[in-house]
This record gives C-alpha cells, sequence and structure tokens, in this order.
C-alpha cells in the first residue's frame, strides 16, 4: 500500500493552486456535513482533484494520520503543519480551513511579487545583453579609434568602469540563483540551530522569520489550548511539528525546560526568534480562555502586520528596479558618449 503513493509523489506535484482549490473544496464538503472519506470521493467529480484525491484516500486507508496523507500527496508543509495539530484538536474542518486562509495569502503574495518583477527583470535581461555587446564590441573598435588620442585614458576608465559592472551583475546573479536553488538545500542539510543563527545574522531576514515563527507559535499554541491541555502537552505536540523546524525545535526546548520549573514567559522571551510581546501574553495571570482570546487577538494583528509589510514591499520592487536600470542605461549612454566627446575636443 507503500508503493503507490511513493510513485504518485516521484511523477506528479500539484501546483499550489490545485492544492489551494482541493482544500477549500474538501472545507466545503466537510462544513455541510460530510464525513471526511465521502467528501475526498466527491471531490474526485472534478478530474483535476482525483489523482489527490486517491492518494489521500489509500493512505488514510492503509493507516495513515491525516497529515501523512497529505505530505504523501505533495502538499506543501505549511498546509501539512496545519493537519497535524488537528490530530489534538480533533477539528479537521477548522484546521482546513485555516491552512487554506494562510496558504491563498501565501499565494496572492508570491503570484504579486512574480506579477511586478517579471518586466523589470526582462529589462535587466536585455540590458546584460547590451552590455555585453559594448564590451566585446563597440568598446574595443572605440580604442583603436582613439588610441593615439587624449581621449584614450577616458576610453580606458570607463572600460574598467564596465568590467566592474559586468562582475557586479555575475555576482548579483550567482547570489539570486543561490538563494532560488542552493538555498532551500543548503537550509535542510544544516542544522536547526545553525539555521537560527543565520537568521539572527541577517537583519531584513530576522525581521521576517521573526514576525512569521511568533504568529505561527501563537496560532497553534492557541489551537491547541482550546483543548484544556495543558502548557507542556501544548508543545509536546507542536516539537512534532518537522515541517516547521524552528516551531519543533523551540517547542522541544520549553518542553524540557517547563519540566524543570521554569515559566512560559520567561521562557519566551529568550528565545531570539520569538517576538518580545508574545512572552507579555503568558505572564498574565489570566485563565485558559482569556489567554486564547489574546493569542487569538496576537495573531490576527501580527497577520495585518505582516500583510502591510508584504504590500509596502511589493510597492518597492518595481520602482527600485527601474530606477537601478535607469541609472544603468545613463551610464551606457556616458561609456560610449564620453570618449566621442573628448575626441571632438582634440580637433
Amino acid at each position: 500500500m507503500d508503493l503507490f503513493p511513493k510513485v504518485f509523489i516521484k511523477n506528479y506535484k500539484p501546483t499550489h493552486e490545485i492544492q489551494l482549490e482541493f482544500l477549500t473544496r474538501l472545507h466545503r464538503l466537510l462544513s455541510i456535513g460530510y464525513p471526511l472519506m465521502p467528501a475526498l470521493e466527491r471531490t474526485k467529480w472534478e478530474d483535476r482533484f482525483v489523482k489527490l484525491a486517491d492518494t489521500i484516500t489509500q493512505a488514510l486507508t492503509a493507516g495513515k494520520t491525516i497529515d501523512e496523507a497529505f505530505e504523501l500527496a505533495a502538499f506543501h508543509p505549511h498546509i501539512v503543519s496545519h493537519l497535524y495539530l488537528s490530530r489534538t484538536t480533533g477539528n479537521l474542518e477548522k484546521s482546513i480551513s485555516k491552512a487554506a486562509d494562510t496558504f491563498r495569502d501565501r499565494i496572492f503574495y508570491f503570484n504579486k511579487i512574480k506579477q511586478i518583477t517579471r518586466y523589470p527583470l526582462l529589462l535587466l535581461f536585455i540590458f546584460c545583453i547590451l552590455l555585453f555587446l559594448m564590451k566585446q564590441i563597440v568598446l574595443p573598435s572605440f580604442s583603436s579609434l582613439f588610441q593615439s588620442t587624449s581621449a584614450s585614458s577616458t576610453l580606458v576608465l570607463f572600460m574598467l568602469l564596465v568590467d566592474y559592472v559586468v562582475y557586479l551583475l555575475v555576482t548579483m546573479a550567482f547570489i539570486g540563483l543561490f538563494i532560488v536553488f542552493l538555498w532551500p538545500i543548503y537550509t535542510r542539510k544544516v542544522t536547526t540551530n545553525t539555521l537560527i543563527k543565520i537568521y539572527q545574522s541577517l537583519p531584513l531576514c530576522r525581521s521576517y522569520i521573526k514576525a512569521q515563527t511568533s504568529l505561527l507559535f501563537a496560532a497553534h499554541f492557541s489551537s491547541l489550548l482550546k483543548t484544556g491541555i495543558s502548557y507542556y502537552d501544548i508543545v509536546q505536540q507542536m516539537s512534532g511539528l518537522k515541517k516547521q523546524r524552528i516551531i519543533s525545535f523551540y517547542s522541544s526546548y520549553l518542553k524540557e525546560e517547563l519540566s524543570k520549573g521554569y515559566t512560559m514567559s520567561s521562557l519566551l522571551a529568550s528565545l531570539p526568534l520569538f517576538d518580545k510581546k508574545l512572552s507579555l501574553l503568558f505572564n498574565q495571570d489570566a485563565s485558559s480562555v482569556h489567554l486564547t482570546q489574546d493569542l487569538d487577538m496576537f495573531t490576527e494583528v501580527l497577520t495585518e502586520e505582516m500583510k502591510r509589510r508584504a504590500l509596502r514591499l511589493v510597492t518597492y520592487i518595481q520602482p527600485v528596479f527601474f530606477v537601478v536600470l535607469a541609472g544603468f542605461i545613463i551610464f551606457i549612454y556616458i561609456t560610449i558618449m564620453w570618449p566621442m566627446y573628448e575626441l571632438i575636443k582634440t580637433i
């Protein structure tokens, strides 16, 4: 029974959009009263969901948990983590709803960034081709033409500047390729503690990771707290979130320290990738009901703040690209025209 899902993973990986649509359809069926297995059968009424539904159904029949079944169907780790917590909360419908809502936001901002950067990146690629042609053809021709004039020294200077620009663009390209292709591979190989130290050393990255980690921790903690279990049992459950490594790592640490008698608020305040405001919520002598309300409000506020940051970033990306590109175009124009101007002065 385990063979089919492995073959399925190798041959088919659903797009983010398909994953979201499947979650939305499954949540709709569950919300109107269908049990899980009949709901999965009815998702197969749409051809695009047949492979997903078959894989999940076979995995569940073989004794897999709901999160393991979705993982075998190659769903995003963010979705799998939400479903993992439904083991304890027992509310699969709400877990699917939360997973769909948060995943929808991820897709929206990712597509927005792709849409905004597509045209500037195309222009930058064309500029790189022009810069290469100028370096290999135009400037050497000018060099032989101005060799016996005083403009030759100016041309040599501009040729050096062109070389520096080329090296800069190549370096940026390698950094971009590393971030897109090699960084995910690298992060899987290093320890979680090393990964946390790397995030701490990168200011811009640290700010985003801290907000994301605090948001996920608060949301998961609130969901589990509603079941009435203790803090220790909650972090024990969250330590199993292997797809969210930092949350899992911190939860394992919290579990060990809570057993020694430390308070949750003091422990949260000592962890660098948690928002300090999160520890203050646990510093109050509030009931579980009030703490749940505070955590839900904290999650809502932090979600809105992250949305504002994302929109601000999106609005800045395109203007910055165009300003940089305009600077490069002006540089090319000066590189070509300045030696000619120097030559004219000698006539």
